[in-house]
């Protein structure tokens, strides 16, 4: 059975969900703890995706952590090969490095839950043209990244032009998370409380109380993305 091979890049940007979605549907995996263990296999032959997940770190900080410049080459012959990716926020970030473009800081944070709204060429994509326009997903990040040449963007927010984009036919680069779970939301607020409160004194609450009301919906979109991912 070939499986996915999750690369985490540190102990608290967990797949959460994704591994539940992957086991339901029959998927085995790998994760691959860069942190811990930075070192990537010597083959890739087995495995049929690769999941980046996010992170603390920016993409362009590979002088402190050296197996970003290894995981960006890593991504890079993926994408050339037209095998499956998933990146989720710094992965996406990776993605967007590997495709040569530049990673930067965004306008403001962009934290919490957040609408994002599909371009027209979302309609025929076979991820996302189900999806209802202006979805409300959720965000944690501060950097951003140019639009890479031969990508299809499919989603932007209000301050981020880019929140998805396809690269070739199986590619896809999410600014946002679809894995998260109560417990990781809950956990992360807790451990960037005082950088929230510097941000705004409401914006832990405000996170805390509306991950009720989107948290289900973001989990169908979860789902049916790696669903997809894995036919």
């Amino acid at each position: 059975m070939q499986k996915w091979l999750i690369l985490q890049q540190t102990g608290t940007e967990k797949p959460a969900n994704i591994l539940k979605w992957l086991t339901e549907t029959g998927q085995a995996f790998d994760i691959l703890q860069l942190w811990r263990q930075p070192v990537m296999p010597s083959s890739f032959t087995g495995y049929k995706a690769l999941l980046v997940m996010g992170g603390v770190m920016s993409a362009n900080d590979e002088n402190r952590f050296p197996f970003l410049s290894e995981e960006i080459k890593v991504v890079e012959q993926w994408l050339k090969m037209d095998h499956p990716v998933l990146g989720i926020c710094l992965g996406a970030q990776i993605m967007a490095r590997a495709l040569g473009e530049k990673v930067y800081p965004g306008d403001q944070p962009e934290i919490g839950w957040h609408t994002i709204h599909f371009t027209p060429e979302a309609a025929s994509d076979p991820l996302f043209r189900n999806f209802v326009p202006g979805m409300t997903v959720f965000e944690w990040h501060y950097e951003t990244f140019g639009t890479p040449e031969n990508v299809t963007v499919l989603a932007f927010s209000k301050n981020y032009k880019n929140q998805v984009f396809r690269c070739g036919e199986n590619g896809y680069a999410l600014q946002f998370h679809p894995e998260m779970d109560a417990v990781l939301i809950r956990a992360w607020v807790r451990n960037h409380r005082e950088k929230l409160l510097k941000m705004d004194a409401g914006l832990p609450q405000k996170i805390l109380s509306q991950t009720g009301l989107y948290l289900r919906g973001l989990e169908k979109i979860g789902k049916a993305i790696i669903k997809k991912m894995s036919e």
